[in-house]
């Protein structure tokens, strides 16, 4: 395994064992492990619902971007877009901008329904 997750300087205001797990799912999926990287983010998830700072909600959008992002890589496409929903019935953003995620999610809930 790489040792990317040595470092990640774009986590700030977390405590070193959030961004350890963080770092984890990030390498795992990164590595071609998106199935490992998605049970390391379900720790990351329920450790969010135990968060009181908040500071953990900034960190799972994008450990949901590179598992999606590695599913994509190994042509697991159904994966990613259970990902996708997840995350819309979650109400997490994928995107910062919000009339962009509002529509991306209306189109991830319409493709489930296909």
């Amino acid at each position: 395994m790489k040792a990317c997750w040595l470092t990640n300087p774009t986590i700030t205001n977390t405590n070193r064992d959030d961004i350890s797990l963080k770092n984890v799912v990030v390498c795992l999926a990164r590595g071609g492990h998106p199935e490992r990287a998605e049970e390391w983010l379900q720790i990351v998830r329920s450790k969010n619902k135990q968060d009181t700072d908040g500071s953990l909600s900034t960190i799972i959008p994008p450990l949901y971007a590179e598992i999606i992002s590695a599913y994509e890589k190994k042509k697991k496409f159904r994966k990613a877009l259970r990902l996708l929903n997840d995350m819309r019935e979650d109400n997490i953003n994928f995107y910062e901008i919000k009339v962009i995620d509002d529509v991306f999610k209306r189109l991830v809930g319409v493709w489930n329904k296909i």
